[in-house]
């Protein structure tokens, strides 16, 4: 398993796969599973599909809406701003809004369809985290990275943070937002599925479960002033509005892994979906939560 997990940390060469705009990328090594598209050339342990992009339109809503608006380091004049782990680029559209004078790079592993027109000064740049960061030392003020859990083997992420730090500018800032394993008050269907999820995590090197430390790896990693924060919110409908909106976004990722479980594990389909089915419920009789992870930090 280590030898397998250690091909994703090969490094890029200087200006590998760099591109300005949204213009279309390599084909990847992917395959379907359940009828959903993935990637079988990165840990990433969700599908690549027009249906997962329409899943991460509403869970950028969702953070959005539960964190009260799309960043927290404390952002004055800002010129150069990445985006780690873009995706469709809803986060990025909209923070090109926000600082219209800014320059805003988003980097995924692959070109994904906008949701609209694009702006001038937003670019897209393909590549692979693991395999380092293709910019220079110092090259943005803003660094920004939200929900790679399921993309990055637990060992690189003390390395792969000082990959943020190293492109970010001196007095610039790193911001991290994460969720994963959090969860509070479950009950056994949601523990069962839950013990599925890790298992298959496992096998591609990945425990969610750690991801609560991101604001000691920050630190570990040099930067100053770090703040984070431990956010709890409840799933369901017991909790009102926002117990709607978390479990419905929590829910779809549980949803999207599904093909993964059957796949990788051999867990039957019907089985999973049997247990799905009383998960909802189950969220309103113990009145389950799950946490987000929010920190940041200053180079």
């Amino acid at each position: 398993m280590a030898m397998h997990l250690f091909r994703f940390f090969r490094r890029a060469r200087k200006g590998q796969g760099v591109s300005t705009r949204w213009e279309p990328g390599p084909c990847p090594l992917t395959s379907v599973k359940g009828g959903r598209r993935w990637r079988e050339d990165i840990p990433y342990a969700l599908p690549k599909d027009l249906q997962e992009n329409d899943r991460l339109h509403y869970q950028h809503y969702v953070f959005k809406t539960l964190l009260g608006g799309n960043y927290h380091a404390p952002l004055e004049r800002v010129g150069n701003i990445l985006d780690v782990g873009c995706g469709p680029g809803y986060w990025m559209l909209e923070i090109a809004q926000q600082f219209p004078q800014a320059r805003i790079s988003g980097l995924d592993t692959e070109f994904a369809l906008p949701p609209g027109p694009v702006a001038s000064n937003c670019r897209f740049v393909q590549g692979n985290i693991l395999h380092g960061l293709p910019f220079a030392e110092q090259s943005f003020d803003y660094t920004h990275q939200r929900l790679l859990v399921a993309a990055l083997p637990s060992q690189a992420w003390p390395w792969e943070i000082k990959e943020l730090l190293r492109v970010t500018r001196l007095g610039g800032w790193v911001e991290l937002i994460e969720a994963g394993d959090g969860f509070a008050a479950t009950g056994p269907q949601t523990e069962r599925f839950l013990s599925w999820t890790r298992a298959a995590l496992r096998m591609r090197g990945i425990d969610a479960g750690i991801i609560a430390n991101i604001g000691r790896w920050l630190e570990e990693a040099g930067a100053r002033e770090v703040v984070f924060r431990t956010l709890s919110y409840p799933l369901g409908s017991w909790a009102g509005h926002e117990g709607v909106l978390w479990g419905k976004d929590v829910f779809a990722g549980f949803l999207a892994i599904k093909g993964l479980l059957n796949a990788q594990l051999g867990v039957p389909l019907h089985e999973l979906e049997a247990v799905l089915a009383q998960i909802p419920q189950e969220w309103d009789r113990y009145r389950t939560c799950n946490s987000i992870y929010v920190a940041y930090g200053k180079k």
